[in-house]
């Protein structure tokens, strides 16, 4: 039996009924108070036995001022019916998401596959113009040695300072 009603029994001279009434239902309370002692020692929390002991404590007066009992249930979801035009728009709703959905899976891929074609362009400009840097820096190394060559056999020296330091970078 739960602290409280024990001590309210003991406290209080009861007619019988009263308290045959409630020994009735001392088994399912009991055995609410010991699921609660459970889980406060599971999880170290004393909320479950503390809200039992007031359920029962509320529970103890009102019928102790002769009121009825209180029915607390879980509310239950009602399932409703959905009229003709609900189940359409429903449909619709989900046709037009489903369209839409398509939609944006093709328009991400085609900015997918149009990503890659940029890529692949640019990549291949790119190796375009590194073949032609290299070409270039050939031809330029090729240019630079005929040139040297021409400067040993020809008698032609630069006077100007400016082709002076030309000539002497390369």
């Amino acid at each position: 039996m739960s602290c409280v009603f024990s001590d309210l029994l003991m406290n209080n001279n009861l007619d019988t009924t009263m308290t045959n009434n409630m020994m009735s239902q001392n088994n399912m309370e009991e055995k609410d108070m010991l699921n609660a002692a459970k889980k406060c020692m599971e999880t170290g929390d004393m909320i479950p036995i503390l809200k039992q002991e007031i359920k029962y404590s509320i529970k103890f007066r009102r019928f102790t001022e002769g009121k009825e009992e209180l029915q607390i249930e879980p509310p239950v979801e009602k399932k409703m019916e959905l009229t003709e035009h609900e189940i359409e728009k429903k449909k619709r709703r989900r046709e037009q998401n489903r369209l839409a959905a398509l939609r944006f899976r093709q328009k991400n891929k085609n900015k997918g596959n149009t990503l890659m074609k940029d890529i692949n362009k640019l990549q291949a400009e790119h190796d375009y113009l590194t073949r032609l840097h290299s070409e270039l820096l050939a031809e330029r190394e090729s240019l630079v040695n005929r040139l040297k060559e021409h400067f040993q056999i020809c008698a032609f020296r630069p006077v100007d300072t400016d082709l002076q330091m030309l000539f002497s970078r390369l």
